[in-house]
């Protein structure tokens, strides 16, 4: 039986999508070991799972800040990951040594379990939790990553990749390759796997007794990290959908809540697994796992992006004919109320969310994944690698919403 270790930063998004496929691979009677921030990631985790918490009190807070456009991206690598990894290091390499992992199983931010498994000699797949992060879409932060990678990689004594973040055996990329699209991506070995969440535990309380069958219901979020930005958003989407008629879900700051009108059901964390088949469209922030879960679900999508990839898995969502995209800077109860009625009435956009969530459900999901960890533990290529695409470059620059 194989062994594996499972390094995570302390991200909501960044962990659940791994919750399937530790579960798998348990079932089957393999070991797995988490490393992580405890308080940040241990409610998260499947029962009984063993976690080697991560002492550092750094890196807990909301990485993201209010910065927004480019600057929320080299914010993210600057002040997030690149300080993370390095403090982290040490502690990752002492839990390969105690373990001894056949193979590491790192998060794409999480620079510390590539760069301990590199140094220890040890086997490395990386998991890809946004499709944004394996595109070549902005050239000033691509290039800069890359320059970046190569320093950090020198500086702990190992020979520069290019992506060295990109596991050069495999990366699990959590969406298919109908949703990504023809954008150019760096060279790597990937599997597209889709969403990974038929295993996912959710122990979230919910007034499932609210919930009413005879109106459109519709979830509004815009995630774990972005969800107290800015509290008038929440004010516009309750006067917007007041009069359409529809049932609102909404997920929202604690203040938020107890002023909630009587069409919207708040809360500050939802079960949104189990709460997605009783939807009829999402509103959201363009966070890759809410986007890709809810297309899943067939699921029409009104997306406000505000930062990091989120601009990117926007633009997805809108050439996929999935949804469409309002700006989160200058949002109005007007235009939410305009897209939101759209997505739900005009067949078009419902039937692009099917063609997308036909695509995940073929896509394998936590069951393609542990697959190809074990291949890798035995020592074999992964079997379901997509084949290389090199499409011409796509000269469209994007930028955040304000």
């Amino acid at each position: 039986m194989g062994r594996f270790l499972f390094v995570v930063p302390p991200l909501t998004g960044h962990v659940n999508p791994l919750q399937s496929i530790a579960v798998l691979l348990r079932r089957q009677g393999h070991d797995v070991v988490w490393v992580g921030h405890e308080a940040a990631i241990g409610h998260l985790l499947p029962p009984e799972s063993n976690l080697i918490g991560l002492e550092t009190r750094l890196f807990l807070k909301d990485p993201k800040g209010h910065k927004q456009g480019l600057a929320s991206v080299f914010f993210l690598y600057r002040e997030f990951a690149l300080p993370m990894g390095r403090d982290s290091l040490a502690e990752v390499e002492a839990a390969i040594d105690s373990f001894r992992p056949d193979v590491v199983v790192t998060d794409q931010l999480m620079f510390s379990g590539w760069l301990a498994a590199r140094r220890k000699g040890v086997p490395y797949v990386t998991t890809v939790t946004t499709s944004a992060s394996i595109m070549k879409v902005w050239d000033v932060s691509d290039r800069w990553l890359v320059q970046t990678l190569a320093e950090v990689q020198r500086e702990f004594d190992l020979e520069p990749m290019e992506r060295p973040d990109l596991s050069p055996i495999a990366n699990l990329v959590f969406s298919t390759q109908v949703f990504c699209g023809s954008l150019p991506r760096f060279e790597a070995p990937y599997l597209f796997v889709g969403p990974s969440t038929n295993l996912r535990s959710e122990r979230i309380d919910f007034p499932w007794d609210r919930l009413r069958e005879e109106v459109p219901a519709i979830l509004v979020s815009l995630g774990t990290i972005n969800r107290d930005r800015d509290p008038r958003f929440y004010d516009i989407v309750a006067e917007a959908t007041a009069d359409m008629g529809v049932q609102v879900v909404m997920v929202a700051p604690e203040d938020w809540v107890s002023r909630a009108p009587e069409h919207v059901i708040a809360a500050p964390r939802v079960p949104q697994l189990a709460l997605l088949p009783f939807m009829s469209a999402v509103l959201c922030h363009g966070g890759h796992n809410t986007v890709c879960e809810s297309l899943a679900h067939d699921l029409p999508l009104v997306v406000t992006p505000i930062c990091d990839d989120q601009p990117l898995v926007a633009r997805l969502v809108l050439e996929s004919g999935a949804g469409l995209r309002l700006r989160f800077g200058r949002l109005t109860a007007d235009a939410v109320r305009e897209a939101v009625g759209r997505v739900l009435e005009e067949p078009s956009f419902q039937a692009a969310a099917r063609r997308i969530g036909q695509s995940f459900r073929r896509s394998g999901g936590a069951a393609m994944a542990t697959t190809a960890l074990t291949e890798v533990a035995a020592g074999l290529p992964p079997s379901k690698l997509a084949r290389p695409q090199r499409p011409p470059r796509d000269e469209t620059r994007l930028a955040c919403s304000g």
